[in-house]
């Protein structure tokens, strides 16, 4: 059995989009999702992803300043009670 793993921000628009652009990008896609978003879930599934794109390390630098952008316009914050690696829509 093989999984597909989809990214929250596609590869074309990472490599496009300014960083603010790609964590409004990212924030829409963790605004679809009923779980609290998790940093290491959002950045593996992402790895899987783009394990076969040109430049997967870019990609995934660009991914992870983008949820850095949203955190620090406190756009996510922890989770009351969870542990640290859980965040939530501000």
């Amino acid at each position: 059995m093989q999984y597909t793993h989809i990214p929250a921000v596609p590869a074309d628009q990472l490599r496009q989009l300014t960083t603010r652009e790609a964590a409004l990008a990212l924030l829409q896609h963790l605004a679809k999702s009923e779980d609290c978003p998790q940093y290491v879930a959002t950045i593996g599934s992402a790895r899987q992803a783009f394990r076969d794109e040109q430049g997967c390390d870019v990609l995934l630098s660009r991914l992870s300043d983008a949820w850095c952008c949203l955190e620090a316009h406190a756009l996510l914050s922890r989770v009351p009670g969870q542990s640290d690696g859980f965040r939530q829509l501000s």
